[in-house]
């Protein structure tokens, strides 16, 4: 059976991913061939913001079999189409009214260096980098992108 969509912001994100990659077999079929109960269902598409893989110890196993399975293709191993998007705003700390010269290019609490090892386990997986932070922008520039995303999505 098919599903349309999962998304998820931030820690949201993980869970996103997580059922993404659960439910949705690898591209190299080397998965088993009797389907587990999370693998009769699959999802057309999804939709990740400010999103970064699982930190927990107990999802590590997920992301370590994809990762491995990765290293013997030239792309991702979870073939559903995905966006994931990201803030990358300077940020700067503010104390009493004075800007402190702590800066940094990022979003504000996950960095987008670790938002940008999701898509690398998708195969069809593309970025949208927002001038932002950590929020899901609503900028003229990321509508489109959402809208070009979704049309593409809905049309395979």
């Amino acid at each position: 059976r098919s599903i349309l969509t999962t998304s998820g912001y931030s820690q949201g994100g993980i869970v996103a991913s997580l059922l993404l990659a659960m439910c949705n077999p690898p591209v190299d079929g080397s998965a088993e061939k009797k389907k587990t109960r999370s693998q009769q269902f699959h999802f057309r598409f999804g939709m990740i913001i400010a999103g970064f893989p699982a930190p927990a110890l107990d999802f590590k196993a997920v992301y370590s079999r994809l990762q491995k399975q990765r290293t013997d293709q030239a792309e991702g191993v979870v073939d559903v189409p995905t966006l994931h998007i990201w803030g990358v705003k300077v940020c700067y700390i503010w104390y009493r009214g004075v800007r402190n010269s702590n800066q940094w290019n990022q979003d504000d609490l996950v960095p987008p260096e670790n938002s940008r090892q999701l898509p690398e386990l998708f195969t069809n997986a593309e970025v949208y980098e927002h001038p932002g932070g950590h929020v899901a922008p609503n900028i003229s520039e990321a509508r489109k992108a959402y809208h070009a995303f979704l049309d593409r999505a809905l049309a395979s």
